[in-house]
């Protein structure tokens, strides 16, 4: 039993001292193209702000698709979404079918539809190209963004009030987090606990939810310590791997 302890403390020790090695999430470089006239459709209106996007979805409109050829033309706009939310970089991608009369213009939709957007979701670019059925490229490639992102970094927590205390017969660190974001934040708060050697005991975790600028408490409570000394070295950090939060160690007496 107590190598079986052993191994996963030893696997939570090597995780949580690499995600704390991780840099914060950087936004994506801009990217506006413009179209030129080497292909017979031309892309040169979008918007983001679409009325009556489905919930928890992404939209887009691609308000103008000009054909510049004598022809008819048929074929397939694809799209691309990408951005970063608190759980790393997320791409999202959808088609349509588009008809577009020699000499005319045309408009269409595109729903993206992940599993509900992503906590925080910011830095949003958009992509788009034309194909026909067989793969022939139609239009230029063009990119739309990106939006303004609030800047996920190891400051955007502050921590107060840190305490070591009991929950019954369990120890308990607790920490109240301040988020100093925009968006909402759902970060994983790890504490890895030590004795007064320095050995690992256990590694322990819990997520909390955050509004803009809200505060929200962790609870990190440690079974079946001996008595003496033990620390706790506790930060928070995004599913994807990004510390927000200045690491924090507390000393407390079992």
């Amino acid at each position: 039993m107590k190598e079986a302890i052993a191994k996963q403390v030893a696997i939570g020790l090597m995780f949580a001292v690499a995600v704390a090695a991780l840099s914060p999430l950087q936004d994506v470089a801009a990217d506006n193209s413009t179209s030129s006239t080497s292909y017979p459709l031309q892309i040169s209106e979008f918007s983001s702000a679409v009325p009556g996007c489905p919930s928890d979805n992404v939209c887009a409109s691609v308000n103008d698709i000009v054909n510049q050829s004598p022809n008819d033309i048929e074929g397939v706009l694809y799209g691309n979404a990408s951005g970063y939310g608190v759980g790393g970089r997320y791409v999202y991608h959808a088609n349509a079918s588009i008809a577009v009369p020699a000499g005319q213009n045309t408009s269409t939709q595109l729903v993206f539809a992940p599993p509900g957007i992503e906590p925080g979701l910011c830095g949003l670019r958009f992509d788009f190209v034309v194909l026909a059925r067989n793969g022939t490229q139609l239009s230029d490639s063009i990119s739309f963004g990106p939006s303004s992102c609030g800047g996920i970094g190891n400051s955007s927590l502050s921590v107060q009030n840190s305490t070591c205390s009991k929950l019954g017969s369990m120890e308990v660190v607790s920490l109240t987090y301040t988020s100093h974001l925009n968006h909402d934040l759902y970060p994983i708060v790890f504490g890895i606990v030590r004795n007064s050697t320095g050995q690992t005991l256990y590694y322990t975790t819990e997520i909390l939810g955050f509004a803009i600028n809200g505060s929200s408490t962790a609870y990190l409570a440690i079974p079946d310590l001996d008595n003496g000394i033990y620390s706790e070295l506790v930060f928070a950090m995004t599913s994807g791997g990004s510390v927000i939060s200045p690491p924090l160690t507390l000393y407390c007496q079992a």
